[in-house]
């Protein structure tokens, strides 16, 4: 049902007419408006220059179809970077105050990898050649080992 609604929506034109048109119009607007560069209280110029930047946009059918597909890609990497803050935060992390902290980074690496593990099934990811048939556990249990001992070795000045 739902996929019948898109397959609508795709015929009349939605995703490559009415979607980059809104998109283009928004950010000129916002651009225009946040500016000022047409002048203060100039909102009704404003609406006009967006309105006819965003209708010669999509006359340009190349370039709309290159929006249309680096858009998810950009909207699943702010999905990914929000999520990545989302992990920081339920492990106590207040990005002001621990950046330096070598546990935080850690943990920022761990997650790293957790979402590339997380995400390689449906992107086709794969492990470089070279680092594939590697004994990870061992790997990480010595990388933090070495710096348990360094941190324990410079220790905290105090």
């Amino acid at each position: 049902m739902v996929y019948d609604i898109v397959y609508q929506l795709e015929g009349v034109g939605f995703f490559d007419i009415l979607l980059p048109f809104l998109f283009v119009f928004t950010l000129v607007f916002g651009l225009l408006e946040k500016t000022k560069i047409l002048g203060a209280d100039k909102k009704n110029i404003n609406v006009i220059v967006a309105f006819i930047l965003g209708l010669l946009f999509i006359t340009q059918f190349e370039i709309v179809q290159t929006m249309n597909s680096f858009l998810p890609k950009a909207s699943l990497f702010m999905i990914i970077a929000i999520m990545f803050l989302l992990m920081m935060s339920f492990f106590g992390a207040k990005f002001h105050e621990n950046a330096s902290k070598p546990m935080l980074w850690i943990v920022y690496i761990v997650i790293i990898f957790a979402m590339y593990w997380a995400l390689s099934p449906s992107l086709d990811l794969e492990m470089p050649y070279f680092l594939q048939g590697v004994n990870w556990i061992g790997w990480i249990l010595g990388v933090g080992l070495l710096i348990l001992v360094m941190y324990l070795v410079v220790g905290k000045k105090q």
